[in-house]
């Protein structure tokens, strides 16, 4: 029996996967930065989304294939990795925008 959070996710990912990869050895993944304990939303947490914030508009001026869905429990990031013989492999702005929020929670 599937969850609700487990059909939800799967719905994001399948409309996510939707928009088609950037290359043809890319794969769709989910990165979850959540919090321990807490709120890590946008309304609760407003200084730490203006550094995120920052960092989206830096990246979406470049040509990403990415998504940012919002929880309380912090942001996910819904990406494409390339897939290779090295094994998976993130864009360095992917990874920028996954420090940032660190920081930015910090």
């Amino acid at each position: 029996m599937t969850s609700d959070w487990e059909y939800t996710f799967r719905q994001r990912m399948a409309d996510f996967s939707a928009l088609g990869p950037a290359g043809p050895s890319e794969i769709p993944l989910s990165i979850k930065v959540g919090v321990v304990s807490g709120c890590f939303h946008a309304e609760h947490s407003p200084l730490a989304y203006e550094l995120i914030d920052r960092q989206l508009d830096a990246l979406r001026s470049e040509r990403q294939e990415f998504a940012v869905e919002l929880h309380e429990s912090g942001p996910e990031l819904l990406v494409y990795a390339a897939l290779g013989t090295a094994g998976l492999t993130l864009a360095k702005s992917v990874i920028d925008l996954v420090t940032a929020i660190v920081k930015a929670r910090a």
